[in-house]
């Protein structure tokens, strides 16, 4: 059996154009192949559609296409009895290969082909591992091919790994609910001391007796006591059960200090009443 064969689109703008799929496309393709780039070289056949590298379009990413060029050089390449790997829809069209599905071996020119994604680095199809596990297993397989052997099996498990992924959703596992705290015991509750009672007040003296001066504090005992009745009359009690209610008229406060002096003044004025 012939070596398998792979077709990229263009030389990039790094690349040998004299080594086909030697440059970051290739080193890709040499990995998920299990290879060295070396290997990777000297186990398939690599032809690029276009020559040199046609550069940028304006406004775009990836490399300019002349599909009509491609279809010609496709055309005057000689697959039969060979493996093949068309490195994107690009190639599959100029190929003849409409609505190419990845992965899917087709016959074409009495060669056995399969299309998968261009390795470029602008394709985001790439970004997800499944995928990029996907082309290692298919990769693998065709690289390790023999003369008895055929890429049937590398690519319908390729093919129907490809299909898997996209009709079954990942299922995501839920995470474990978390586990409730233990609960705390509450502290049992402290009784209350009982606050101590405060002292009864004294009981306050009768207002009558509020400003109260005794007599015998002040003359004699003739005079029982002096009680303050209201704020502009003092009365006077004597020993004998007789009492008497005087204002201070006739004695300006400014030359009484206190009631006390006030009191001493009136009890004068009282006895000479008495005489």
């Amino acid at each position: 059996m012939k070596k398998p064969l792979i077709v990229g689109e263009a030389p990039s703008a790094t690349s040998d154009p004299l080594v086909p799929i030697s440059g970051e496309c290739g080193k890709k393709l040499a990995r998920w192949s299990g290879l060295s780039l070396d290997a990777f070289l000297e186990r398939f056949v690599r032809v690029n559609l276009l020559q040199p590298y046609p550069g940028k379009p304006e406004g775009a990413k990836g490399t300019s296409w002349d599909a009509e060029k491609a279809r010609g050089v496709a055309a005057a390449i000689d697959v039969k009895d060979r493996i093949v790997v068309l490195l994107g829809k690009r190639v599959a069209e100029a190929f003849g290969i409409e609505d190419a599905e990845y992965f899917a071996e087709t016959e074409t020119g009495g060669g056995r082909v399969v299309v998968i994604p261009h390795p470029s680095g602008i394709n985001q199809w790439y970004n997800k591992w499944r995928n990029v596990a996907i082309v290692k297993k298919f990769m693998t397989g065709v690289a390790s091919l023999s003369e008895d052997q055929d890429m049937n099996s590398a690519a319908l498990a390729a093919h129907k790994k490809e299909k898997a992924t996209k009709a079954a959703p990942v299922k995501v596992a839920k995470p474990e609910k978390a586990s409730k705290p233990e609960k705390v015991a509450k502290p049992e509750k402290v009784a209350a001391v009982p606050k101590a009672k405060r002292a009864p007040k004294e009981p306050k003296e009768p207002k009558e007796k509020r400003n109260l001066l005794r007599a015998d504090a002040v003359v004699g005992g003739a005079v029982k006591s002096i009680v303050s009745v209201s704020r502009r009359v003092i009365r006077f009690e004597f020993v004998d059960g007789t009492f008497l209610d005087l204002k201070p008229t006739g004695y300006p406060k400014a030359k009484v200090s206190g009631v006390r002096d006030l009191a001493l003044a009136w009890f004068r004025k009282i006895v000479e009443v008495k005489e």
